[in-house]
Formats: structure tokens, C-alpha cells, sequence
């Protein structure tokens, strides 16, 4: 079958790795190709050449336009009127490609590329891949309306993601599919460990998202201070993207000023602009995720694989990898001294320790491999 993966790339996140792992494990029995529209993201470019899987860009651009980065409205409006003919612009060169290849199904992550599909299907199937998590009244009137006109069945990252569209009122049970992410434990191995200025005592703590309110960046903060103040030796590893418009700006600024404002700057170090944290796994002790929304989040997974324990609020597909004292640690929701007291516990609690993280590489050695997640994905297909 011929594949189309849609997207509209701005960033590299975890959700773009996850749609390039799976076209590449989709290869080895179909023909998967992803469509960027814009080809504003060097590291996905890259990424999508070095794993081998057929990328075409239908607008080459240097930068994306930003519909609310702005407060004045003739900006906005302008915007607004440059974005509709440069969509008219974009729909007409993938009905070219389609008209070239012929897909049998064309899988997209979110409503911003479906407008690209209005009478533009060439008899595909249009698959919606929810790799996010959300509450039902977050979908407005307009993306239910696409939905309803384009969408034939719908993948979820994540049993939670599934329960929300369900809850939604816009897909059913029976028209929902699981496909959760996969990894490649073999490809690991050669993974070689990040260099870091900490003390002989010190506990490697790891930090990892965005720098938006809704990662949780401020919370692993306020933990840092708790834990000085305790007098609790460690070194927090913060690492994210600063997105290219100004919401992400002033939150950096605002994480910024309370490292400086709490005296953590010995013991915080900040990696921006890093799309892969692979090697600071490997130095790890402890992985925190104090996220406010997730979809099935790629480094909880890649945090199990190294052996790191993970404490993390119980949001979205995070409890598709956790079972509380089990294979991790769910806190209440941004408690701060949840996550103190469960570091503090795991630092000085050996056995629980390597309970927790045996259990937590078991469970992704058998449950998140390619091959399930290319299984997953074919009874949707079928």
C-alpha cells in the first residue's frame, strides 16, 4: 500500500520522530512517504533523509507564518490573507502528487494540513493520528466540521487519546485504533554518554520538553529549590526548544529569572535547542516530567529503556507507560513536594530503584516494538 504521512512541521518534536519511526518500520512492506508542507525544519529534514523514507516538500519556505504571534490586528489580518493563497498555492501541488502516486491512505497529525485534502482525496482514505491528548471541549465547531467532511477512521497514540475523541463525541470505539509509539532498543547501544560539570555526590536530574507553560518547566524549578533548601545534593539537567515566536520567548525568560531569583544557577544546567537527549539518559539518575497534556510521551519511553526511573504527573498517555510504584512514580498533579519526596525515596532506596526501572525496560522491550507498532497500525488499514 502507499502511505502519505501530511505535516506541517514547525519544530522537531517528539511527535514529528514518531511519525518518521514509523513510516521507516512501515517500509519493509509498504510504501510510505511523508509530505511536508512548508520544509521550514532542517533537523526533520534531515532526519527524514538519514532514515531512508521518500520526503517531498510541496512549498519550499524559509520560515513559517505564525497566525498569533501578533496583537495588532492588520498584522493578523494580513497574515490571515497571506496563509489563504499560500494554502490555495500548497492544495494544488499535492493534488499533483497524488495525481503522480496514487496513495491508498493519507495519515495526518492535526486539522492545520486537512484543508489541503478539501476535493483534493484522489480516493484515498484519510486517516487522523491523535498523537496528542486533549479535553473534548478543546476542539472547536470548524475542526469538527473537517473531521466530519474528511476523516474515514482515526489512530490514537494512546488508550487516553482514544477515550478523549470517543468522549468527544467525534469517532466511536469501533472506528478508533491504538497505535502506540515504538523503540528500537538496538539502536541504542552505541548511544554515548553527555559530559556533565556535577559533583561525586551529586544526583543527575533530568528535565525534558519545550519551553511552554504547559511542560512543566517552571515546576521542575520550584523542585530544584525544594530539594536545595533540603539540602539534597544534586544537579538538574533542563533541556528544551525555545520556539520561534514570542510565547516561548517570555516563558524562558520567566524560567530564567526564577533560576537566578532562587540562587540555582550551580545547580541547574540548561541544553537548548537539543533535539535528541539521548546521551544524558545515560548519566541520568532520575528523569522528571511535570507536563500539564501528553499524548504518549517519546522520552518517558526512551527513559525506561536506559534503566532511569521516572516520576511524572499522571496526564494523558503517561499512564500507558506507568503504573504507580511499579514501573515508575505518578505524583499529584504539579505537587512539588511529591516530586521531592519521590527523588528523595528513589536516591536513597536502592531496591525500589531497580524494582521500579526492571519493571519499566521490561515493559517497553515487550510492548513498544516496531513490529507491534507496524501491526497496530495495519488492522487500521485494513
Amino acid at each position: 500500500m502507499k502511505i502519505v504521512f501530511l505535516e506541517n512541521v514547525i519544530d522537531f518534536g517528539g511527535a514529528r520522530k514518531s511519525t518518521i519511526e514509523l513510516a521507516k518500520n512501515l517500509s519493509s512492506k509498504h510504501e510510505p512517504y511523508i509530505v511536508d508542507v512548508h520544509g521550514t525544519c532542517n533537523p526533520f529534514i534531515e532526519a527524514c533523509n538519514e532514515s531512508g523514507v521518500r520526503l517531498e516538500i510541496l512549498l519550499k519556505r524559509e520560515n513559517q507564518i505564525i497566525m498569533t504571534d501578533s496583537s495588532n490586528i492588520f498584522s493578523r489580518l494580513f497574515k490571515y490573507i497571506r496563509f489563504f493563497f499560500v494554502t490555495l498555492k500548497a492544495r494544488r501541488k499535492l493534488s499533483l502528487f497524488f495525481r503522480k502516486i496514487h496513495p491508498d491512505y493519507v495519515i495526518v497529525n492535526n486539522t492545520k494540513v486537512l484543508p489541503l485534502l478539501l476535493r483534493n482525496k484522489y480516493g484515498s482514505k484519510v486517516i487522523l493520528f491523535a498523537r496528542g491528548w486533549f479535553m473534548p471541549q478543546q476542539i472547536n465547531r470548524r475542526d469538527r466540521c473537517l473531521y466530519r467532511l474528511l476523516v474515514d477512521r482515526y489512530c490514537c497514540v494512546s488508550e487516553a487519546t482514544r477515550y478523549a475523541l470517543v468522549a468527544s463525541g467525534i469517532a466511536t470505539l469501533s472506528n478508533t485504533f491504538v497505535v502506540h509509539n515504538s523503540i528500537n532498543l538496538q539502536n541504542l547501544k552505541n548511544v554515548r554518554p553527555a559530559v556533565v560539570e556535577a559533583g561525586t555526590n551529586d544526583t543527575i536530574i533530568l528535565v525534558s520538553g519545550g519551553f511552554l507553560p504547559s511542560k512543566g518547566i517552571h515546576i521542575a524549578v520550584e523542585v530544584a529549590r525544594k530539594l536545595k533548601e533540603r539540602a539534597f545534593s544534586f544537579r538538574m539537567i533542563i533541556t528544551g526548544v525555545v520556539y520561534d515566536y514570542s510565547g516561548s520567548r517570555v516563558y524562558y525568560e520567566k524560567v530564567l529569572k526564577m533560576i537566578d531569583d532562587y540562587g540555582l544557577d550551580r545547580n541547574i544546567q540548561l541544553e537548548i535547542g537539543r533535539s535528541s537527549v539521548l546521551d544524558f539518559f545515560k548519566i541520568s539518575d532520575i528523569f522528571i516530567h511535570p507536563s500539564d497534556t501528553e499524548g504518549l510521551p517519546r522520552v518517558i519511553m526512551e527513559a525506561m529503556a536506559f534503566h532511569v526511573p521516572v516520576i511524572a504527573n499522571a496526564v494523558g498517555g503517561v499512564t500507558d507507560y506507568i503504573l504507580d510504584g511499579y514501573t515508575g512514580i505518578l505524583t499529584r498533579y504539579n505537587n512539588v513536594d511529591d516530586y521531592v519526596d519521590s527523588i528523595i525515596r528513589i536516591s536513597t532506596d536502592t531496591f525500589f530503584k531497580e524494582l521500579i526501572t526492571d519493571n519499566a525496560y521490561q515493559l517497553v522491550s515487550t510492548c513498544f516494538q516496531p513490529s507491534q507498532q507496524v501491526e497496530a497500525l495495519e488492522r487500521a488499514l485494513q
